[in-house]
């Protein structure tokens, strides 16, 4: 008998979405950042859509920590161009959230306002992390498939440092989505990622000589499916 855990959430009479975790002992009982990875197909209509849904996910616990758009393709083939974090204390908040009636009418303006939508939900890595809110600053997003172990990816923070980069955050896939229609099997959301990683600096010229530098490409070179892009961040 194996312990995956899995949460169902009823958004309409023949849909539900059941999130499940990717591994075994990985509980949802546990505090989670959902990660948000899409193409704005109109950006009005979605900053609309966030002033509708600010006070819904306040109101179960959850906080968005990170909003920001590609400015620059440094690797990778996505197209997205939108990047959303979001803290909730356990997937049973994000649950609460989307069964909320009005939540349920407000997305379908998300769905309007946004198309090649990546959604998962990430587990915080164990690294020390400078936290900061400030939008003037130049941040860069590394997503990727495979997994680096911890000594691996503690030697690329520390040589993060020379550059003056800090890690804003950095967190494991530990969860997906799939959407269940009536008499249909499941469907997952797209998670074209299996770790991310989220860098800032006073400037670019920071990003790019740490990237640049032989044991970042090195770690790259280890990953499948890596992604690179510089943001600039509004939230």
């Amino acid at each position: 008998m194996n312990s995956f855990q899995e949460v169902s959430c009823k958004v309409s009479r023949d849909k539900t979405l059941l999130i499940k975790t990717k591994a075994e002992n990985i509980s949802l009982d546990k505090e989670v950042f959902a990660v948000n990875w899409f193409v704005t197909k109109n950006k009005t209509l979605y900053n609309f859509y966030n002033l509708l849904a600010v006070k819904s996910v306040y109101n179960v616990g959850a906080r968005p920590i990170f909003k920001g758009e590609i400015v620059k393709k440094i690797l990778g083939s996505d197209q997205q161009n939108m990047l959303l974090i979001v803290k909730y204390p356990s997937v049973k908040s994000f649950k609460n959230l989307i069964e909320k009636l009005y939540f349920k009418l407000i997305s379908v303006i998300r769905i309007k306002a946004v198309k090649d939508f990546n959604f998962g939900f990430t587990t915080k890595n164990n690294f020390k992390a400078s936290k900061t809110k400030d939008t003037t600053k130049k941040y860069a997003v590394h997503h990727y498939s495979g997994e680096h172990t911890s000594a691996t990816k503690k030697i690329v923070i520390d040589l993060a440092s020379r550059y003056q980069v800090k890690l804003f955050y950095s967190g494991s896939v530990s969860s997906l989505v799939h959407i269940k229609n009536k008499d249909k099997n499941p469907k997952q959301i797209p998670c074209n990622m299996d770790e991310i990683l989220l860098w800032y600096s006073d400037s670019e010229e920071s990003i790019m000589a740490f990237i640049e530098n032989k044991s970042y490409k090195e770690f790259i070179a280890q990953t499948s499916n890596s992604y690179l892009g510089i943001l600039d961040r509004s939230l």
